[in-house]
């Protein structure tokens, strides 16, 4: 689950743009005038699937944000964009070990409040597997 943790803090803050991308692609197929009509509806639906699944990884981040303490998920973001351990360590005037710690003890808070949604990696990886990179791919 901390891949997918991971993968979803370090994507949030480019969904937005993502979701404009689907959006803008979705009114270029539709308005073709010259356009295959079966072809341009089944683009629209696989486009229109893909935001869907954008959206719904911003409800997750919602729901992360919501429910877990400002100092876990604050961790949680700084790693997920990319703050290494020492990194941490240093900015928040710890050892290393207690990063790790309270790293582990954010990641398994926001299992928990996913798993009480249903999402498991398993459920994800079924979801979102198809579309890595997003932006990026950390496996």
């Amino acid at each position: 689950m901390k891949f997918w943790i991971r993968l979803l803090t370090a994507t949030a803050d480019k969904l937005d743009t993502l979701i404009e991308k689907e959006d803008d692609a979705i009114e270029r197929v539709a308005l073709d005038v010259f356009g295959n009509t079966a072809a341009q509806c089944r683009e629209i639906l696989r486009l229109t699937e893909n935001k869907r699944r954008l959206i719904k990884l911003q409800v997750l981040y919602g729901r992360l944000e919501a429910g877990l303490p400002e100092d876990a998920f604050s961790l949680l973001v700084r790693y997920g964009r990319g703050a290494s351990l020492s990194e941490l360590a240093d900015a928040l005037s710890i050892h290393r070990q207690t990063v790790y710690k309270r790293l582990n003890a954010a990641c398994k808070a926001a299992a928990r409040l996913l798993a009480a949604d249903k999402v498991t990696p398993e459920t994800l990886a079924e979801e979102y597997d198809n579309m890595l990179p997003l932006p990026l791919s950390i496996k």
